[in-house]
């Protein structure tokens, strides 16, 4: 960056974005265990956009059906929330048609964030969403993964730096 560059807001919020990073020891299930996390997460804070990134389809899928118990445990219904997902074994027309919708639209990092709803939102997705997706989610819940897919995957996370505190847990 030019020195002229860094002055400005908006790339300085960007620069300084508060993040922090818990790591959980966690056995098998990975997706079962992130679905509780982001669960936990959506009922601390209202409206919270909370990301889930799974290495494969498959603990993708079990994570969606985790979530969806774990909220239904809550007595949360499916319509209350607004949930995307999105993996890299989609065909591009699902993948651009969910990138459309109103529940992938609470991730979008041009978001305007005082039409925020109270509504929980929840992205589940593979190493897609690692490159060439701009999306902000106040809260990133990741399977372990090689590090340069953990830095795209972090940058995710309170991607223009409005937010005060923005976690992840890996």
């Amino acid at each position: 960056l030019r020195e002229d560059e860094a002055c400005e807001q908006n790339v300085n919020d960007r620069l300084l974005a508060p993040k922090w990073i818990t790591l959980t020891e966690a056995d098998a299930g990975a997706g079962e265990r992130l679905a509780a996390w982001a669960v936990e997460k959506a009922t601390q804070e209202s409206g919270a956009a909370v990301g889930i990134v799974l290495n494969t389809v498959a603990e993708a899928r079990r994570c969606v059906e985790s979530l969806n118990t774990k909220l239904a445990e809550r007595g949360i219904q499916p319509n209350d929330v607004d949930l995307a997902i999105i993996t890299g074994s989609m065909r591009g027309c699902d993948r651009d048609s969910i990138s459309a919708s109103n529940e992938y639209a609470r991730f979008r990092s041009n978001l305007d964030r005082s039409a925020i709803t109270h509504r929980p939102a929840f992205l589940v997705a593979t190493s897609c969403i690692e490159v060439g997706t701009d999306i902000d989610c106040d809260h990133l819940g990741t399977e372990v993964c090689a590090a340069y897919s953990l830095i795209q995957r972090l940058g995710r996370v309170n991607r223009l730096g409005l937010r005060k505190e923005a976690g992840s847990s890996v």
